[in-house]
């Protein structure tokens, strides 16, 4: 065994890196990617055992995670790690609770999610995944997406004198939107109805705003259920980012959503109250952008009202045109079409005059 800055470690046959042990007094930690020029392929057994790190950046090169590494991590909350890593030993984050964020970063769109959902379902509690694909120098694609929570009980079957372990919750169903190690984006999507009808309405918008937001293979039918939920809870969903100062997010909601004009006004009102100015303009913003196509929308009823009234008058012109020269072959005065909006009552009125023609010698 050697040290190296806070590090105990073990060459693997010359091949790679073991970490043995870790500062249990760092809260941030980052694993280097090579000690003695050799990679650090793994992280040991008990290697954070009781530690009180809160977050751990883990290296490129990692392919496994030893059994019990983050045995009673109660600090735990945030993990970064590689898509190079391909095992995670039996009970690596059992007494971990407070994770809420893992980074993943992939070797290009080909590379698979090989231990995410295995990550996932090591963790009941909700957990927002960002994914960031390397798709070459100053390219890189980032995807976000939320897990809910759920929660397992032991429900005794009597008759049969058996404990069956039943899942409540959306979450385990999200957790298993897997296929070949790869995330099903469909599947996922499919489920956003039944987290609607049973999971908690932060939780619901949450699912639905992280969506919308990065719409990696998100289809216009599916976002159209998320942002007709959105609209329908706009009201609840405004206080909520009013509160938390999330500018960016009501600008997201305000251009995306079929928010009804009323909430809008009344929402404008709630950041007065609640000495939010910076967020008063958006919605004037708004209103102000749905007067205009108003407007824009008024004007062109108008000009194809004027324009269909120019077509008629320019047909009854032709018309008498040709009524006038009709008339002349014939020798007869013939009366022109009747606008709809004259009445033919009052010939006066419509500007017609009816004659007939006669011979002056049979006076």
């Amino acid at each position: 065994m050697e040290q190296y800055s806070g590090f105990t470690y073990e060459v693997m046959e010359g091949k790679g890196i073991r970490i043995l042990s870790i500062d249990k007094h760092e809260e941030y930690v980052s694993v280097p990617a090579y000690i003695q020029d050799l990679p650090v392929l793994e992280l040991g057994a008990y290697a954070l055992e009781d530690s009180c790190v809160r977050e751990i950046h883990l290296p490129e090169f990692l392919q496994r995670i030893g059994r019990y590494a983050f045995y009673n991590c109660e600090r735990l909350e945030r993990l970064q790690l590689y898509g190079s890593l391909k095992d995670v030993g039996t009970g690596a984050f059992t007494g971990v609770h407070r994770v809420h964020q893992i980074h993943l970063t992939l070797n290009g769109e080909e590379e698979k999610l090989t231990v995410l959902q295995e990550l996932l379902s090591d963790f009941a509690e909700t957990i927002q995944v960002t994914l960031f694909y390397d798709l070459g120098p100053g390219r890189q694609r980032e995807i976000r997406l939320l897990f809910p929570e759920y929660y397992e009980q032991g429900v005794e079957n009597t008759p049969a004198r058996i404990i069956v372990n039943q899942f409540f919750g959306t979450g385990m169903k999200y957790r298993n939107c897997f296929t070949g190690r790869q995330l099903v984006y469909e599947e996922y999507d499919k489920l956003f109805p039944l987290a609607a009808a049973g999971e908690r309405r932060e939780l619901v918008q949450e699912l639905a705003l992280t969506r919308l937001q990065w719409p990696w293979k998100l289809s216009d039918g599916h976002r159209q259920v998320y942002l007709d939920w959105l609209a329908e809870h706009s009201r609840e969903i405004l206080k909520d980012l009013i509160r938390d100062r999330n500018l960016d997010r009501i600008r997201f909601l305000l251009e995306h959503a079929a928010i009804p004009k009323e909430i809008q006004d009344e929402s404008a009102l709630y950041c007065s109250q609640q000495g939010f100015a910076a967020a008063v303009p958006l919605f004037m913003m708004r209103r102000d952008a749905a007067n205009a196509k108003v407007e824009e929308v008024g004007l062109e009823e108008e000009a194809k009202v004027t324009e269909a009234k120019l077509e008629t008058e320019a047909e009854l012109a032709e018309a008498g045109i040709e009524a006038e020269k009709v008339g002349s072959e014939t020798g007869t005065t013939v009366e022109a079409p009747v606008p709809e909006e004259a009445s033919v009552s009052d010939n006066s009125r419509a500007g017609f005059v009816i004659a007939s023609s006669f011979d002056l010698d049979e006076i």
